[in-house]
């Protein structure tokens, strides 16, 4: 269920590099879709202060 990238995403998110937890959770978003992981990819863009993308 949790790829390696999802992994590295929480891992980059704990660190506070929104951007590069974002990109890993589109990474492992394509490898195996998981609620989760659109999740917290949508906190990634409200922390960086895009809204309108955690919306999507």
């Amino acid at each position: 269920m949790h790829t390696g990238a999802y992994l590295e995403g929480n891992e980059l998110f704990g660190a506070g590099k929104y951007r590069e937890a974002a990109d890993a959770f589109i990474i492992s978003n394509g490898k195996d879709e998981y609620f989760k992981t659109y999740e917290r990819l949508a906190e990634c863009y409200l922390h960086m202060g895009q809204p309108h993308k955690a919306l999507e």
